[in-house]
């Protein structure tokens, strides 16, 4: 008697394992792969902010002031940084968490795809030039400044307020409450709550 030939062809069990350890090998390599591009997201704000607010510390030592906080805050629109004399080649920089402004409400903050720039001086005669004027807050005015991005949670919850001495600390953001947790990515310079400084710059 001439024994049965096997198939070369895998059956429906082998199939199923096969299929199961790559559903289990993506469960496990997708959110690790997510989890990467948040965090070097993060990392690519934290150097651009730290750019800029270098190029903010050499404007302030040529002209004694910070720059004032341009419309609706953004940085791209602080062309002084750039004109006549380049402290930086671009402030045109993407925030790669801006852009869906969960605060908004649908307003124009929809639009604001760039980092957001807020200097704390209050200039009375000409109030509405700085956010703290723009605020109502001219009691809070220091020779400081705040960058900050919307961070991963892509929501804008005020840090300003926080930097200038109001708000809460879960105005920060800080990867240990999660990498997709609230709070803005920031950096404050100049005169601002010392405190207040420290905790928004080494949240990272």
């Amino acid at each position: 008697m001439i024994p049965e030939k096997k198939s070369p062809a895998f059956t429906l069990i082998e199939l199923l394992i096969v299929v199961a350890i790559i559903g289990v090998l993506a469960a496990i390599a997708v959110p690790n792969f997510l989890n990467a591009q948040v965090r070097a997201k993060v990392a690519r704000v934290k150097g651009d902010l730290k750019a800029v607010a270098n190029a903010l510390e050499m404007y302030h030592l040529d002209r004694n002031v910070y720059p004032l906080g341009p419309g609706p805050d953004l940085l791209s629109q602080l062309t002084e940084l750039t004109t006549p004399v380049a402290y930086i080649s671009t402030v045109a920089m993407f925030d790669p968490f801006g852009g869906a402004d969960k605060f908004s409400f649908g307003s124009s903050f929809d639009l604001q795809k760039t980092y957001k720039y807020f200097c704390f001086k209050y200039y009375p005669s000409k109030p509405a030039s700085t956010w703290v004027g723009r605020a109502g807050l001219g009691d809070l005015s220091t020779e400081g400044y705040l960058l900050y991005s919307f961070g991963p949670d892509r929501a804008q919850t005020a840090l300003e307020w926080y930097a200038v001495g109001a708000g809460h600390r879960g105005m920060i953001y800080h990867p240990t409450n999660g990498l997709i947790s609230h709070g803005d990515i920031g950096i404050v310079g100049g005169v601002t709550p010392a405190h207040r400084q420290s905790e928004i710059n080494n949240a990272l």
